[in-house]
């Protein structure tokens, strides 16, 4: 009888040693999964919040800065149509719409030398320089490194920026800066230039920018308002 009742009790011990068993990998088992859970939770609010950057313009210093080939020194020179998708300087037209919606300062990035507004000569200047991969000189009354949130314009030369934007990025510090982009363009779109502002300035926050066919550029002030407050 006595034998009876040892093995009666290392039954239930083994059940009971079992059960305690199971339920301490199940917490663990649960707690993994709430590790795991946080874990990627606060992976996606980051990327989240990279991917819906709201740009905060109260109390902001704005300037909004812009290069075209139709910025000639020469006053008397006679602009004609612009090529490379900165027809009629275009350009130009895109930073005032943007300055009547956002306000702040407006201005030019005024070249040492003025480019030709002649298709032909333009186009082959663009190919010298980007292929020299030269920093032309520039001059431009406005200092960047005093704003917080500065929008950047320019057209598409050669799917790419005009090298005179590479001498712009070099020449000022935009640390902890907002950079806006927005360009005008023949054909392609943004060429990838707001990556390669984001390669020429790791310290600063660059927002997606605008791109907006040149010639299309005087139906397109109401598409352009309505884009800025998406930032």
């Amino acid at each position: 009888m006595g034998k009876y009742i040892i093995i009666l009790l290392i039954i239930v011990s083994s059940i009971f040693s079992v059960s305690c068993e199971d339920n301490q990998n199940r917490k663990i088992e649960s707690v993994s999964k709430n590790n795991e859970s946080v874990s990627t939770k606060s992976v996606n609010t980051t990327k989240n919040k990279h991917e819906d950057q709201v740009v905060d313009y109260l109390n902001k210093k704005i300037l909004i800065v812009y290069f075209s080939a139709a910025n000639l020194n020469d006053v008397d020179a006679v602009s004609g149509a612009t090529a490379l998708g900165d027809k009629d300087g275009a350009t130009g037209t895109f930073a005032e719409y943007l300055q009547e919606k956002v306000g702040g300062d407006i201005a030019k990035i005024m070249p040492q030398h003025d480019y030709s507004t002649d298709y032909d000569e333009l186009h082959e200047i663009a190919h010298e320089e980007k292929d020299a991969r030269v920093y032309p000189g520039f001059m431009l009354d406005k200092n960047p490194e005093n704003y917080d949130i500065i929008f950047v314009g320019y057209p598409i030369w050669l799917y790419d920026m005009p090298r005179i934007m590479y001498t712009f990025f070099a020449r000022y510090d935009f640390k902890d800066k907002t950079i806006i982009p927005f360009n005008t363009y023949g054909k392609s779109l943004d060429g990838g230039t707001y990556d390669k502002i984001r390669e020429l300035e790791p310290d600063a926050i660059v927002a997606d920018g605008l791109a907006v066919e040149g010639k299309s550029i005087d139906t397109k002030k109401e598409f352009v308002e309505k884009w800025v407050p998406e930032l």
